[in-house]
């Protein structure tokens, strides 16, 4: 095949390959679709390139999406448009385009995992890595907005939502009343004071991070003990080398996935963004009122400096943060 593929890359005429049988295929032969190819017209616009042994022998019909196709009965190889077979056996097609996706499909799950297993050891050592500062993270954003909603009634997350600090500023504004007359009025509006990262911690929607990342490395861990009992992955049934590959590259972006939130949620606790926070609870005009201030290991939180609850933040959520493996197709 490959040297089918080349000589149309290189000549652009697939009837002209010395293989290609140019007989009409007889009714009710098998048929095997090898391969596809498209047929270069080297800067020339063209749709219609190459003729078909099926039905245009003499006239060129097809560009995209040619066949190489084996007779079994005959044992000869002809190169046929993408659908060209379906006008002679309409079921043979069906039944040949069915077991070439399905065999493109092995293939592609078996060189991926070729190509990615050497990575497994690490990405696993990795994913455990990354679920013990999970499940930090889990623990302090359960326990922050516990203690904001439940011990200190601190309504911070509707105050910077979408992470905007906001000050109340009162202005006067003349207003046409209910008779037209035009009057002078005091309004209250929202004026965007800072900005802050870390804000999506206190989302109370906000789900776990460590329960799905284990349960993705738990089906790594068995996939690498199943695979490993075969010599090699293409002795897998299609099956196993589809679920292989599927739990390969889900628990990648899983743990990715857990990476990256854990990296943005944490920022809640940083020097930035308690510094903001801290000081623009104290303004008079801040839409909630509030103290906040970090202490070592502990975040002090409370409606004044005076009466603050501590809590506490894990060592393991603010360890560095691993690099996941790049895939070799990335």
């Amino acid at each position: 095949m490959r040297e089918i593929k080349e000589h149309i890359k290189t000549k652009g005429d697939p009837h002209l390959w010395w293989g290609h049988t140019h007989t009409t295929p007889p009714m009710g032969g098998r048929i095997v679709y090898l391969d596809e190819f498209d047929v270069p017209t080297f800067g020339v616009t063209m749709d219609r390139v190459a003729p078909c042994p099926c039905c245009t022998p003499r006239h060129r019909k097809y560009k995209s999406g040619g066949k190489i196709a084996w007779f079994p009965d005959e044992a000869v190889i002809r190169l046929i448009g993408p659908q060209c077979y379906k006008s002679l056996d309409a079921e043979g097609h069906e039944l040949a385009e069915h077991e070439f996706r399905e065999r493109q499909r092995r293939e592609k799950y078996a060189r991926y995992l070729i190509t990615q297993l050497p990575l497994l050891p690490e990405i696993v050592r990795t994913g455990d890595e990354v679920l013990e500062m999970a499940k930090a993270a889990d623990e302090f954003r359960e326990t922050l907005q516990r203690r904001l909603a439940n011990t200190l009634f601190l309504r911070l997350w509707e105050n910077v939502r979408n992470g905007v600090l906001n000050l109340i500023v009162r202005t006067r504004e003349i207003r046409a009343g209910a008779d037209g007359d035009h009057q002078m009025r005091t309004v209250d509006k929202h004026e965007r004071y800072a900005t802050i990262e870390g804000w999506e911690v206190l989302d109370p929607r906000a789900t776990k991070i460590a329960p799905t990342l284990k349960r993705n490395i738990d089906r790594l861990q068995v996939m690498r003990f199943e695979l490993g009992q075969k010599q090699d992955v293409r002795d897998a049934d299609d099956l196993t080398l589809r679920r292989a590959a599927q739990t390969m590259a889900n628990a990648r972006k899983v743990i990715a996935a857990a990476i990256d939130r854990i990296a943005l949620e944490r920022k809640i606790v940083s020097p930035m963004t308690v510094a903001t926070l801290r000081t623009w609870g104290q303004l008079d005009a801040a839409t909630l009122k509030f103290s906040l201030r970090r202490n070592g290991r502990d975040l002090l939180v409370g409606r004044d400096r005076d009466h603050c609850c501590p809590i506490r933040i894990p060592p393991e959520m603010e360890r560095t943060l691993p690099v996941l493996p790049h895939l070799a197709d990335e």
